[in-house]
């Protein structure tokens, strides 16, 4: 009984220190983005002088959106076929949801690849959605942004939170949220130079990476855990 405890002991440390490692370094990634979005933190040139000035914009002249297509439960196709698409839903946020639907012959304007900024518009609205391809749904707005921007900087600073206050402000308070078009394009956003947006990206897309290897552990040794539960009481 002594051994069993002591090594179950063990096992609630090492979860509790990854859990812990996971909340300090989500704290550490959200001051990070205050800090740079405020432009309190600023990157510096490789010779270290300084990027120009960032400009204000609105997100109106620098993207367009389109919506989704809308189509009943009844049309959608459960398994993929040739020249069906895989359906991007509401249903695709849920953690763990094994539903996955597949249409066919979608318009064009309703695709989306790996390189594209998809975000909720209604009910669950300010989601963002990126590397994923298949036809989207109506819940969905399609980003396309222009030359000037660095795609994964401009995902950060739409997961920003006082972007996403605003997104909510915008969509309203009654039962069903719903941003409209243009609520998205009056929404402004500080522009560095693409340069300083790659930078800035990089370096939030590395904090991710380094939450993203410690979440996995931290999964790993709780199914490890539940395992030996089960071959020890057995």
């Amino acid at each position: 009984q002594e051994k069993i405890a002591s090594f179950l002991s063990s096992i609630d440390k090492k979860i509790n220190q990854l859990s812990k490692k996971d909340e300090l370094l989500q704290n550490y990634k959200k001051a990070m983005m205050q800090k740079i979005f405020s432009q309190k933190l600023r990157f510096k040139k490789e010779d270290g002088s300084d990027y120009p000035k960032w400009e204000e914009k609105k997100l109106g002249d620098l993207t367009k959106i389109n919506q989704g297509l809308q189509i009943a439960i009844s049309e959608r196709l459960t398994n993929k076929i040739k020249g069906s698409y895989f359906y991007i839903t509401n249903e695709f946020l849920k953690d763990n949801s094994e539903k996955k639907y597949f249409i066919k012959n979608p318009p064009p304007s309703v695709i989306c690849t790996k390189d594209d900024i998809l975000m909720t518009r209604t009910g669950n609205t300010g989601q963002v959605v990126t590397d994923v391809e298949g036809a989207f749904h109506n819940n969905f707005f399609k980003i396309n942004y222009f030359k000037n921007f660095n795609k994964k900087f401009l995902v950060y600073f739409l997961n920003l939170d006082s972007t996403q206050k605003l997104i909510l402000r915008y969509a309203g308070t009654s039962t069903i949220p719903d941003l409209n078009h243009s609520d998205f394009y009056r929404l402004k956003i500080k522009l560095p130079s693409i340069e300083e947006q790659t930078k800035i990206a990089n370096f939030l897309y590395f904090l991710d990476t380094k939450i993203s290897k410690n979440k996995k552990v931290l999964e790993e040794t709780q199914k490890f855990k539940k395992a030996l539960f089960q071959k020890m009481f057995v």
